[in-house]
């Protein structure tokens, strides 16, 4: 956790072990805007030692929604919200606010120590835990596993990830470079174009491959990890959709061109079966990691942290999105927007390229999908630095006239891109083989992004 800095309080507020709590409390009962530092820095109910305080600051959070209140009319907000009436302690909290109530300075420093206690106190519940369940002949492994995920929990609270701007300055220079290059700075496509006017999929960023459900994005996913991990890209994927077995099978029918499909139909001879152990053993070379337990997006960041470290995996492909295991939010949306701060945090944190492959449910059939219909599908692109959509029907007239024939073919469309160019590319798709091979690139047309 960086360094908290004390500012006016330095360590004088560590001696305010028993009032800490409740001193936080006050301040946010007699200032709207304190309430907002406290929320805008991660303040949760979890971070409070007594679960009536941390229910009360709850209360008091969910009055931010109607009112705006200071040390003016605290007190006429506070009982017309029913917090002296539903919570009678606060009451007492509220006749005896702390000299720095009024402070802002003071009172970020006040969080700073919240949040310090609260990060003590899980770490030491996370490590007395392991070394019970250790005493108890458990698995050591998954020990570790539950502290790491504790840790990857607590990462997002830490106060202070600012970087100095000769460190940013560094960083983009380099980026700028390959930009200025023409070289990709992530993982590249493996279609030249299409690769030269995107610049590939860039790093430290949430990618998401959007489009409908059961028409190929898995298959493409698959074909686009078998490109990565063929050329020594360490990948780390999580097949939720298929099974690790079968999307190995997959990736070596990709890598030997055959028909996978023949073994289904029981149609598979012996040299068949010669060719596929060959190319199962050579995959079985290559730098992909495969984790097919659907899980917590937590789990999966503690997943992503440790091959990280053991493999230095430089992408994380997720199919699907849909199969992540909610852990936070009352609604669909707020899941969602949980699952992706938490990639987005994951992807930032550990620099690899995360492509969650998402299945968009409110697009009508053999309909363009448009910007619209992805802001109004209920997946969120809003964070994505690049967002990738898979075409399958609905094309525009000037893509039909353009192509004699279109029959198998699906459009990959770049829709987003923060640092190369938007656009588009057509494949022709060999589902039986897992190939997708370009049949040309549209890089002087701008797709349209409204329903034709």
């Amino acid at each position: 956790m960086a360094k908290m800095k004390y500012r006016s309080l330095k360590w004088r507020l560590w001696e305010m072990d028993r009032n800490i709590n409740h001193d936080v409390i006050c301040a946010v009962m007699f200032d709207y805007e304190n309430l907002q530092s406290a929320v805008e820095s991660g303040l949760t109910r979890e971070w409070f030692k007594e679960s009536a305080d941390g229910n009360l600051y709850a209360h008091i959070a969910g009055l931010a929604e109607k009112e705006i209140w200071n040390k003016r009319n605290a007190v006429t907000v506070m009982q017309a919200g029913g917090v002296f009436d539903k919570f009678p302690v606060a009451l007492e909290y509220f006749s005896s606010p702390p000299d720095w109530a009024y402070s802002s300075e003071d009172f970020e420093s006040a969080i700073d120590v919240l949040r310090s206690k609260y990060a003590s106190r899980t770490i030491i519940t996370a490590s007395n835990n392991a070394i019970l369940s250790i005493g108890r002949g458990d698995d050591p492994f998954d020990a570790m596993d539950s502290i790491t995920k504790t840790l990857a929990g607590l990462s997002e609270y830490e106060s202070d990830r600012t970087q100095s701007i000769a460190e940013v300055a560094t960083e983009s220079f380099k980026i700028d470079e390959k930009i200025a290059n023409g070289e990709p700075f992530g993982l590249p496509f493996p279609w030249s174009g299409f690769n030269r006017k995107t610049l590939g999929i860039p790093s430290k960023s949430v990618v998401p491959l959007a489009g409908r459900d059961g028409k190929g994005k898995s298959r493409l996913a698959t074909y686009l990890a078998h490109y990565w991990a063929e050329r020594g890209e360490p990948i780390l994927y999580f097949p939720f959709e298929d099974t690790s077995n079968r999307m190995v099978s997959n990736v070596a029918a990709t890598h030997g061109g055959y028909d996978m499909f023949s073994i289904r139909r029981h149609g598979a001879t012996d040299r068949f079966m010669d060719n596929h152990s060959r190319c199962l053993s050579e995959v079985s070379k290559f730098p992909l990691y495969l984790n097919d337990y659907s899980t917590t997006v937590e789990k999966i960041v503690t997943t992503i942290s440790r091959y990280k470290r053991k493999h230095g995996i430089t992408g994380v492909v997720i199919d699907g999105f849909k199969d992540i295991i909610p852990s936070k939010g009352e609604n669909q949306t707020q899941r969602e927007n949980f699952i992706m701060a938490a990639l987005v945090r994951a992807a930032k944190e550990y620099d690899v390229t995360i492509i969650p492959v998402m299945h968009l449910s409110k697009v009508e059939d053999d309909r363009w999908i448009s910007k619209q219909s992805i802001k109004g599908s209920g997946t969120q692109t809003q964070s994505a630095r690049m967002v990738l959509v898979y075409q399958d029907s609905g094309f525009p007239a000037g893509m039909t006239a353009k192509f004699t024939d279109l029959d198998g073919c699906v459009i990959l469309e770049c829709q987003k891109s923060n640092y190369g160019e938007r656009g588009s590319i057509v494949l022709k798709a060999d589902f039986k083989r897992g190939r997708f091979v370009e049949i040309n690139t549209t890089e002087d047309e701008e797709l349209p992004t409204k329903k034709p």
